[in-house]
């Protein structure tokens, strides 16, 4: 048997090379889509954690809202004296608290009592101060009037008149 060493004739060869060209413009095109579909997966991966994010920032300031509200408003199921006075940090002051009317006011379908308030007393100058000053910065009430007079006694004692509103929600 005598073999032919005669080798690919160019048209075979020009064939071969365009069949390998098309392969492998088929197989990058598929591996491009390839790609291209995890791209698109991984941007859908992206904006749904952005949106969880979002809702777990948003849920964080509404817990941090409601907890301010709660600090700032009394418990209207447990409102006794002793618990407004605690509520406004004054159980171990000299002054008296008494309610002057409540009024029960609905926003946006949420019952909010308002209570209008007097305190009243005699203190050292720099007792009724601190009083005041806490009064105003903790925003536990919201003060209306206060009226400082000359005490009965002498040197810096003073008689003061505390008006303001707190604000009450059925807490249940």
């Amino acid at each position: 048997m005598k073999f032919d060493r005669k080798g690919i004739s160019r048209t075979a060869a020009k064939r071969f090379t365009l069949i390998l060209v098309l392969l492998l413009a088929l197989v990058s095109s598929y591996i491009y889509s390839l790609g291209n579909d995890v791209r698109v997966e991984i941007d859908r991966k992206k904006q749904s954690a952005d949106r969880l994010r979002h809702k777990i920032d948003t849920g964080n300031v509404y817990s941090t809202a409601r907890a301010d509200l709660d600090n700032l408003t009394l418990d209207e199921n447990n409102s006794t004296t002793l618990a407004i006075l605690r509520h406004l940090d004054l159980q171990e002051s000299k002054l008296s608290y008494r309610t002057k009317s409540k009024t029960l006011k609905n926003i946006n379908g949420t019952d909010i009592n308002i209570r209008k308030f007097l305190l009243s007393g005699e203190a050292s100058y720099q007792e009724i101060l601190s009083q005041l000053d806490w009064l105003q910065t903790s925003k536990k009430a919201v003060l209306t009037k206060a009226v400082l007079r000359n005490g009965e006694g002498y040197g810096n004692s003073v008689y003061v008149e505390i008006e303001g509103l707190l604000y009450g929600l059925d807490k249940s």
